[in-house]
């Protein structure tokens, strides 16, 4: 992901509208479309072998900090549109997202 995220002064505004609506009604309340940043690009998909391989990396390195109990282990993530979430609430806001990409996933 490149580009700038939100400003500062908008994204605990920005965080209570989304994340927080979305985290007490278990899954997205409003149809939209995500900003051009989180958009995909129009080239071809890596094969879903690497995207996997890619993933599972980034969940063994995100479930190791956390296991850590280092005062350095992620217990937050920085967001660049909604500021910074509790892990679990980004781990929670990613679980409805899977399950409204759903049929997406899938089909992979």
């Amino acid at each position: 992901m490149s580009g700038k995220g939100a400003p500062g002064f908008l994204r605990p505004l920005l965080r209570w509208f989304v994340v927080d609506r979305t985290l007490t009604a278990g899954r997205f309340t409003r149809k939209g479309r995500a900003p051009a940043i989180f958009q995909p690009k129009a080239t071809q998909a890596p094969p879903a072998a690497e995207v996997l391989a890619r993933l599972m990396a980034a969940v063994t390195g995100l479930e190791a900090d956390i296991r850590s109990g280092h005062p350095a282990g992620r217990h937050t993530v920085a967001h660049p549109f909604f500021g910074t979430l509790q892990t679990t609430d980004w781990m929670r806001l990613q679980a409805i997202h899977a399950r409204h990409h759903h049929d997406q996933i899938t089909s992979l």
